[in-house]
């Protein structure tokens, strides 16, 4: 089991295999450090979802995003469960906060499903303006 601590300071304990889907993680296990590991950058809110994708990977690997996409339907993509899982993110207030986290742990798999949920958003938005809102809603007031 692996002990990682947020940057607000709330804890998760996780399997190895699980916290090893991220490189970050698995760089951290491989080096011999502790079984303690503190994300500086990263809040528990986006590590309690980055987890719950690592377990669900675990249980049921995610077929590969197809580039370019085929469908603006992730469902017909990925499946209904990964799906579900995309949709239960906030876009407002949670999607970029975790695209950036992704990124900083490298979980690829999750990063290549955001990154199509964000391009399926941006092609079936109304106009890019409605869409560059949805993630700054200041946005509209600058632009």
């Amino acid at each position: 089991m692996v002990k990682v601590i947020s940057a607000d300071n709330q804890e998760f304990v996780v399997p190895k295999e699980v916290a090893e889907k991220c490189a970050f993680f698995h760089a951290c296990i491989e080096d011999g450090e502790d079984d303690d590991v503190t994300v500086p950058k990263v809040k528990g809110r986006e590590l309690a979802k980055i987890f719950e994708f690592c377990n669900m990977q675990l249980a049921e690997p995610m077929s590969s995003v197809p580039v370019p996409l085929r469908s603006v339907e992730l469902d017909t993509l990925v499946g209904t469960r990964y799906n579900a899982f995309v949709q239960s993110i906030d876009v407002t207030n949670e999607l970029v906060e975790l695209i950036l986290a992704v990124d900083f742990l490298g979980q690829e798999e999750l990063m290549s499903l955001l990154c199509a949920h964000m391009a399926i958003l941006a092609n079936t938005s109304d106009n890019v303006d409605t869409f560059l809102a949805r993630f700054d809603p200041s946005y509209m007031l600058t632009a």
